[in-house]
């Protein structure tokens, strides 16, 4: 079984928040294999890291557009 863990911020357009971020949405998801007697999570090499994701961005780490 494969499972997904979704944890995400999303900002409103809300005066409580800067309005820089109004109407933002981060989410970093990982995939988890499940097997009997251990898990494997699937995404393990993906970037999570600001500068890690700004470079899969800009074609610097070798992932391609989707």
């Amino acid at each position: 079984m494969v499972i997904t863990v979704e944890p995400g911020v999303y900002v409103p357009p809300d005066p409580t928040f800067p309005k820089a971020f109004h109407n933002i949405g981060i989410r970093l998801e990982d995939d988890i294999l499940v097997k009997r007697n251990h898990a494997i999570r699937l995404t393990a090499n993906a970037p999570l890291e600001i500068a890690d994701v700004e470079g899969a961005c800009q074609g610097l780490l070798g992932v391609g557009p989707y």
